[in-house]
């Protein structure tokens, strides 16, 4: 099975994804979805989001008190038909590197605003960084190659965002990459990697050309 998720268990997003899309039409689409969007890669059973305050309050009218606030991280929060939502909000939010030095320039992919690509790999990283070894870090890490395989990132760009993480990310994020692709031999997450929708990695052997395409593709201590 190379879906990391059931079927039934991302449709019910993908209508909320949709339903927010209509709610706050220019909030920008971050994480696992924003993979998708780049890489027809795995979809998510939730959805992460970032608005400024004029779509927080947009957000506010239409969910009132089940718009909830969480202080560690900080971001805001919402479940709607049982799929969790996660608000990241201007100069508030900070998951490694302030959230709004991370989504501009947005980009249109599919009627949504979507992340660029070099804030969404430093975003899934930090991600990773933190869930590294359970399920959701192996999502992560699916994540991030389905992204590689296929989507051109200015690496002049992602130096120039990662420089700007704190604490243990400022330390942590060079040579995330290498590290991650060595977890994936390691946990075999590579058999979750998928672009158009289909897996394109099924065999040890597939795996082992990507890796070398990647080791080209990816500059030295990134």
């Amino acid at each position: 099975m190379n879906d990391f998720y059931r079927d039934a268990q991302v449709r019910g997003a993908q209508a909320v994804l949709a339903r927010l899309q209509k709610v706050v039409p220019d909030a920008i689409i971050l994480g696992g979805w924003a993979v998708y969007l780049y890489a027809r890669g795995q979809r998510s059973t939730d959805v992460d989001i970032f608005v400024d305050f004029g779509g927080l309050g947009q957000l506010q009218r239409e969910f009132g008190p089940t718009l909830t606030r969480n202080t560690n991280p900080r971001k805001y929060e919402l479940i709607i038909d049982r799929v969790e939502v996660d608000i990241f909000v201007e100069h508030l939010s900070n998951s490694g590197v302030a959230i709004e030095e991370l989504v501009e320039p947005s980009r249109m992919m599919m009627g949504f605003r979507v992340i660029n690509p070099e804030g969404l790999l430093v975003l899934k990283l930090c991600a990773w960084i933190d869930r590294q070894g359970r399920t959701k870090g192996d999502k992560d890490e699916a994540d991030v190659l389905s992204l590689l395989a296929v989507t051109p990132i200015d690496w002049t760009r992602y130096r120039a965002i990662s420089a700007k993480a704190h604490g243990k990310y400022l330390d942590l994020l060079p040579g995330a990459v290498a590290r991650l692709v060595s977890s994936a031999e390691v946990r075999r997450t590579w058999q979750f990697i998928k672009v158009n929708g289909e897996a394109t990695v099924t065999s040890a052997p597939q795996w082992k050309r990507l890796k070398a395409e990647l080791a080209a593709k990816v500059p030295r201590g990134l």
